[in-house]
């Protein structure tokens, strides 16, 4: 499938990848509503499994911000 891929593809290609990468592991670490453990864990994610870790991120990122924009409290309201 990605087999002819030569040249400057692979830099592109590889560029992508990178910028998502440092840009995940800067929204979690400039996010306000974590704690430092929560940071270290989602670091250690994107870290140690890349594509789960950052697809993972971007996932929570997404839906808690569709929350904060809905004003829907989170967790348990006991």
């Amino acid at each position: 499938m990605l087999v002819d891929l030569g040249g400057w593809s692979h830099f592109v290609i590889l560029g992508v990848v990178l910028a998502v990468f440092v840009v995940s592991l800067v929204m979690v670490w400039q996010s306000a509503g974590r704690g430092t453990v929560e940071r270290v864990v989602w670091t250690a994610l994107i870290v140690f499994i890349p594509v789960v870790g950052i697809l993972a991120w971007q996932g929570n990122f997404w839906i808690g911000l569709a929350m904060k924009r809905l004003n829907r409290p989170r967790g348990n309201a006991s």
